[in-house]
């Protein structure tokens, strides 16, 4: 068992469960049935939650938000899907990891049980359709910040393999590719984070990720503090030409302004 699967099991909170093995194909249909039909449930009880809060907002009563706040439905849910994602159901562990931090406060348990829960989902969904959503979410700044840098760039790999789908395969090796270069300390860390995206390119060069990828590459190896400001060619307000690098060893202020 891995490292986020055991520290799932010993947390044991708020019925989140453990990673269980993939759950036979005969079972996967009624499963997911019944995953949609608690879903349409919640959705059903959230919407009515979030018209009372709206409610409650509007009347500029603090006491009564905190109150209805108190009453978030996901927590009265959680555990029921959590039975499902023991079960077996990567939907239902998917639907869970999105939500941890409606029903923990802890920033180490919720991290821990986030790990667990996506390990899970991508391993359950990642060649299905929904590793869209799965990716979609990955790449939120919340998840990011909540799950860790390393385990995210590790999901966003693992998803990046299961997938069938190019865009998102590609889409997850940008997301990984941007969050290497973003923690990135040393000269060799920002090299290690520009291959990543070149093999992105060499993988599927006719994807939208590849077409992006260039400005990124050329900004972390351009534009970040240390490098020789790119020279370009302009006039001044009586139109004479000139250069930036005409004043290359001066303090120079440049400022990018525009009517829209």
């Amino acid at each position: 068992m891995s490292l986020l699967a055991t520290s799932m099991l010993c947390l044991g909170l708020h019925g989140a469960p453990s990673v269980p093995a993939p759950a036979p194909a005969a079972l996967v249909q009624d499963e997911d049935k019944a995953f949609l039909e608690l879903e349409r449930q919640f959705d059903d009880v959230a919407m009515a939650w979030r018209k009372e809060l709206r409610e409650v907002r509007k009347a500029d009563d603090s006491a009564a938000e905190q109150a209805v706040l108190a009453r978030n439905p996901v927590k009265d849910f959680f555990p029921r899907f959590a039975a499902l994602a023991e079960s077996g159901s990567a939907r239902a562990a998917f639907w869970m990891a999105t939500r941890v931090e409606d029903v923990e406060t802890d920033v180490e348990k919720i991290q821990a049980q986030k790990q667990s829960l996506f390990a899970h989902a991508i391993r359950g969904l990642g060649a299905t359709d929904a590793a869209a959503e799965v990716l979609k979410a990955l790449k939120k700044k919340k998840e990011s910040k909540l799950l860790g840098a390393p385990a995210l760039e590790a999901f966003l790999l693992d998803l990046a393999t299961a997938t069938k789908d190019i865009e998102v395969g590609s889409g997850a090796r940008l997301a990984r590719g941007k969050s290497l270069l973003e923690r990135a300390q040393t000269t060799e860390e920002r090299e290690q984070a520009v291959q990543a995206l070149e093999e992105l390119v060499k993988s599927a060069p006719e994807s939208k990720a590849a077409k992006v990828v260039e400005g990124v590459i050329y900004e972390y190896r351009n534009l970040v503090v240390g490098c020789v400001a790119p020279d370009f060619d302009t006039q001044d307000v009586d139109g004479a030409s000139f250069k930036l690098s005409d004043y290359r060893g001066k303090v120079v202020l440049v400022d990018f302004w525009g009517f829209w």
